[in-house]
């Protein structure tokens, strides 16, 4: 489970890559799995806190990728993983 301060740092990251993205996280919908300039959060359990925080980016540059990598690893070390969908590029924390 994510804490606030981890949330708050991962909101940032998020922000600093794709500026145009939603304030507000989400709840995770199948029907709109791969929606972007939304900050996606999985539940797990029936808490106020997120399981996952991920983000989708098509077309993702290489500096998208790049400030992606080195943010997570400073601030968030071992929680970051990257999933590629055709062109979309999902973002996200466990």
């Amino acid at each position: 489970m994510l804490t606030e301060n981890e949330i708050e740092k991962i909101q940032r990251i998020f922000f600093q890559i794709q500026p145009s993205t939603i304030k507000s996280i989400q709840n995770y919908n199948p029907f709109y799995e791969f929606r972007q300039y939304i900050i996606v959060g999985i539940q797990i359990a029936k808490y106020k806190s997120y399981d996952v925080l991920y983000i989708n980016i098509e077309n993702i540059t290489p500096w998208q990728l790049t400030i992606f990598d080195k943010r997570a690893k400073k601030e968030l070390p071992g929680k970051a993983f990257t999933e590629q969908h055709g062109t979309v590029t999902r973002l996200g924390f466990k």
